[in-house]
């Protein structure tokens, strides 16, 4: 075996040794390791025991959350995380169908107060080493060593990504989780090796990439014939939502590879963002070759998206210490090409438009319609020579997509694990290498029935991919069934909470990206930040919008258009996306233990199933920078510049008031007569009260912000004099007796007393008008 491997191996033989110590003897845990190896013909170090470092039962992972600290920080008391596996979100979702407590499922992923998290450890860590064991036997079905090395790595990211780094000396450490620690110093090996040098003197250099056009790649090429409703055209919007959240992690992995790099190099990938860890390029190698070589292997996807990257030299000591001040750095570089690639890329940037916009290249749809299906992706590897002209086009019908690389061929085939017929690829024999790659299915121990070698790697990743589907017939009145994604007609009629559909079918579309995430990173985390520190930082905001985002999406009944590092793009039915919203905001902020400098900003814009794709993006867009940028609408009658907003139904106000406003359009509903009720007879307002309140308070302002002061006096008389003919007198409103009254009528009253406040009104008789209004034929 390789140096190389052998050193890196070591590493995370340690890492898996010492957790499985906490619940095992020095023998057994050995012995687990050992026969893990045996298959591909390795042999663990018999040193483990002199090298372990003991992790105590009750010792549990603090939040990193708890140490960002831009204005507020957390108050409180300290937050921890319970000692768990990385769940599916299909895991989850099972987990909730069996009827266990809503909150009970947050647990598996959300901080809790230390002292609690440290009650649940014990049996927590016993179960978790039980999982890992289990593992580790199906391990030694292994025949190579490359597959081995990524599966052990895998297991890694699987079982250490919430517990507690082993003891060290390191300033922040308690929020340092074991993966981080292992796989950072892993990566860190893996180049002194080659260097033949220690850790401590290697030469590193870090490595940022950044995808140019990747919002454009989702939806500026959807042309507009196959806009809203259009055929396919949420089929292919899932394809290349998905495409987006793959590409930029594998080509990310594909630089690794080309530079003989391990998995634990890549410290980040995701949002069309990746940060990696690297020694010196290779004699002869620069950013700009590896720039080319990925903007070549893009062109077949049919976009002007293209890669920018920039490097910049390190230390350890910069990477242990210093590593906020790096980043900075790396950022400063990158902006500077940014602004210069229109003119280091202007042949893509000029191709005729047919080539840029609207197209769609000829594998979108078969990949649109396998994603309702798909489990894994396949990766087949073939030298060149290696296939003929004929096989070539053969296979490429069998497959979602392939590459042509430098060196060979890349073929791209689905698979699900549900399936009961399970398809051999015909050219299987010929391949050179293979690897499975698992999407939100965190079991790289699952091998594929009919792979008998165990030679190939198998790796997962998270994507933030969900979509509503539906199983339909072949045919009317067929046996034959098959699933696929609702299409924006069927989808702007879904309630989340309601057997029926709604009575007037709308889409919401819902755009968010987190509040100062450059700030976050180089001043939120401290002056002595590590790479370790920001690596747990990014990987768990990505967790949340790549991973926990599919859970909440499934049960709102959204679609996931994109969701990455640190934002996301959602589409539904507008009744389902302003819940949708709301609850994605208080479960951010719980994962974040509270933090308010944890926030995120949104725009949501409604339209009709038919709207251009482009529009709608575009327009949702708009919303999100004036909920980021104009001043928001607060409680206090005040402005601020503090982002944490939201911009829904053309008005700016903070998420606190956002809740409220959709809270009291949940009072006001319960209080609005039905086309079969009388408003009179049941003590109800009529929904034409509620319409005529709307466009009172529309008509009290001048634009976005200023009041009309002469119209909202006039209005505020005249809504007076309206609510006293339909019997709603002064002395009626003084007394409130009537819950409709009280909860409804001197509530809006009194809004318009507050003049700036009056204007999120909007939202909940919007809310009403739109949820009592039915669909003419």
């Amino acid at each position: 075996m390789a140096s190389v491997a052998k050193e890196y191996l070591h590493i995370l033989w340690q890492g898996i040794y010492d957790v499985l110590r906490i619940e095992k003897s020095p023998e057994e845990a050995q012995t687990l390791l050992s026969e893990s190896a045996k298959g591909c013909g390795l042999q663990p170090p018999g040193d483990l025991e002199s090298q372990h470092k003991s992790i105590s039962r009750d010792a549990c992972l603090r939040s990193i959350f708890e140490r960002v600290k831009l204005n507020y920080g957390l108050p409180g008391k300290p937050f921890a995380y319970q000692p768990m596996p990385l769940y599916g979100w299909s895991e989850l979702k099972k987990l909730r169908e069996q009827a266990r407590e809503q909150a009970k499922v947050e647990v598996l992923y959300f901080p809790l107060e230390e002292n609690k998290a440290k009650q649940e450890a014990p049996k927590d860590y016993k179960n978790l080493i039980q999982d890992l064991t289990d593992e580790l036997q199906r391990m030694a079905r292994l025949r190579s060593v490359e597959a081995y090395k990524t599966v052990l790595f895998e297991l890694c990211k699987k079982y250490m990504f919430r517990l507690p780094a082993r003891h060290s000396t390191q300033q922040g450490a308690e929020y340092i989780s074991l993966f981080d620690e292992v796989r950072v110093a892993a990566a860190k090996q893996a180049i002194a090796v080659k260097q033949n040098t220690t850790p401590a003197q290697a030469r590193y250099v870090l490595l940022k990439g950044d995808f140019k056009g990747i919002q454009d790649f989702i939806y500026g090429e959807v042309s507009q014939e196959e806009a809203g409703e259009g055929k396919g055209t949420a089929r292919n919007l899932r394809a290349r939502s998905f495409l987006v959240s793959f590409l930029t992690d594998y080509f990310a992995g594909y630089i690794l590879e080309t530079l003989g790099l391990e998995a634990a190099n890549l410290l980040y990938a995701g949002g069309g963002h990746f940060l990696l860890l690297a020694g010196v390029l290779p004699e002869g190698k620069s950013i700009d070759d590896i720039e080319q070589e990925i903007n070549k292997l893009l062109k077949p996807f049919g976009s002007a998206t293209f890669l920018l990257a920039a490097a910049g030299p390190v230390s350890e000591q910069d990477l242990d210490q210093n590593f906020s001040a790096l980043m900075q750095e790396l950022g400063f570089n990158l902006q500077r090409k940014k602004a210069q690639a229109h003119l280091r890329y202007l042949g893509d940037m000029l191709m005729p438009l047919e080539k840029r916009k609207g197209y769609s290249p000829p594998f979108m749809k078969n990949l649109g319609s396998e994603l309702p299906y798909l489990d894994a992706l396949i990766e087949l590897h073939f030298d060149k020579d290696a296939l003929s002209e004929d096989e070539k086009k053969s296979f490429e019908k069998e497959t979602l997509f392939h590459l042509e690389t430098s060196t060979g061929m890349r073929y791209f085939l689905p698979y699900s694990i549900g399936r009961k017929e399970v398809y051999k690829p015909k050219l299987w024999e010929k391949k050179r290498a293979y690897k499975v790659i698992y999407l939100n299915h965190p079991k790289p121990t699952a091998y594929i029935p009919y792979d008998n070698e165990y030679t190939g790697s198998y790796t997962f990743k998270l994507f933030g991919t969900y979509a509503p589907s539906k199983e339909r017939s072949v045919k009317e009145g067929s046996k034959t069934t098959y699933v696929s994604t609702m299409s924006f007609a069927e989808l702007a009629a879904l309630s989340y909470n309601e057997d029926q559909p709604l009575s007037y079918p709308l889409l919401g579309v819902l755009r968010l990206d987190v509040d100062n995430l450059g700030a976050l990173f180089e001043i939120g985390l401290g002056e002595k930040a590590s790479v370790l520190h920001t690596a747990s930082l990014s990987r768990e905001l990505a967790f949340f919008f790549s991973h926990y985002v599919n859970y909440l999406a499934e049960q709102f009944q959204v679609y996931v258009l994109y969701a990455g590092g640190d934002d996301a793009f959602v589409v539904g039915s507008w009744y389902n996306i302003l819940h949708f919203a709301a609850e994605l905001r208080r479960r951010f902020s719980a994962f974040c233990a509270g933090n308010k400098d944890l926030t995120f900003s949104a725009g949501i814009f409604f339209c009709h199933d038919h709207f251009p794709v482009p529009k709608f993006a575009e327009l949702a867009a708009e919303a999100e920078e004036a909920a980021k940028g104009v001043q928001a609408l607060r409680k206090e009658e005040s402005h601020t510049n503090a982002k944490n907003a939201v911009s829904v139904f053309g008005v700016v106000m903070d998420w606190a008031l956002y809740a409220e406003m959709l809270d009291f359009a949940h009072t006001l509903l319960r209080h609005t007569a039905t086309q079969e009720e009388s408003s009179a007879k049941e003590g109800k307002v009529s929904r034409s009260m509620v319409h005529r309140i709307l466009q009172i308070i529309k008509s009290s302002f001048k634009n976005q912000q200023e009041v009309d002061v002469m119209a909202l006096q006039r209005n505020m008389v005249g809504l007076h004099y309206w609510f006293a003919r339909k019997g709603y007198t002064h002395d009626v409103i003084e007394k409130a007796e009537a819950e409709v009254v009280k909860e409804v009528i001197k509530v809006i009253l009194t809004a318009f007393s507050k003049r700036m406040l009056l204007r999120a009104y909007i939202l909940p008789t919007s809310y009403v008008v739109l949820k009592t209004r039915e669909l003419k034929n």
